[in-house]
């Protein structure tokens, strides 16, 4: 019960409606410079791309490079929607990301959790199965403006490779030598999200 209530709460929480809120697109430190439309929300999509495009061409199982693939997007996606912040570019930013989110759950439970020991078969059902629901959240968003299940998505791509990743640190059952990258990763994405909920008083404070 404790644990359903925290995502209830948290994604609850995180769940501010930016679809039919035209506040939404607006961001700080958004000026145009060199002819591109709020500069640096599209440019800093570039690190995310490089991200992407490595892990494609790193020698890794089909399931990471498939995730790095919806990284390598997840910057088309953003930079696309940040040219032009609107509720339908808005949806070319989240469905990779929601898909990206999926990914890092999935391979996860892959290499760490109960789906450990399930066949090639199975698990390619499984990929194909929760990637759909994936999809469908955002679909879901776009077409109602109920956002909740995309943002338990997000959430749940914290906490379960957060818990999984530490859980086989403390009973040094590390499938690969740098697991805890993976917790970083995590980390570093509940910063970005704490970065754009408070994006106002931090260009603000930036004097953007």
């Amino acid at each position: 019960m404790l644990p359903a209530f925290l995502v209830n709460a948290i994604s609850s929480v995180l769940s501010y409606n930016k679809g039919g809120n035209q506040q939404g697109y607006s961001y700080a430190c958004d000026e145009a410079l060199y002819g591109i439309p709020h500069f640096a929300n599209v440019v800093t999509n570039l690190p995310i791309f490089v991200v992407g495009f490595l892990g494609l061409l790193s020698e890794i199982p089909w399931d990471h490079r498939i995730g790095f693939l919806w990284v390598l997007l997840t910057s088309f996606g953003s930079a696309y929607y940040h040219w032009d912040p609107s509720f339908d570019t808005l949806l070319w930013d989240r469905l990779p990301i929601s898909l990206g989110a999926m990914s890092l759950i999935v391979t996860t439970l892959f290499d760490f959790g109960p789906f450990r020991r399930l066949s090639t078969a199975v698990k390619s059902l499984v990929y194909v199965l929760l990637h759909s629901f994936a999809v469908y959240t955002v679909f879901l968003w776009y077409n109602t403006n109920v956002i909740s299940l995309y943002m338990r998505v997000q959430l749940m791509a914290v906490i379960i490779p957060v818990s999984l990743v530490t859980l086989a640190l403390l009973l040094q059952r590390l499938p690969y030598t740098h697991s805890y990258h993976i917790v970083l990763c995590c980390l570093w994405y509940v910063v970005a999200k704490t970065l754009e909920a408070y994006d106002r008083p931090i260009g603000a404070a930036l004097n953007c």
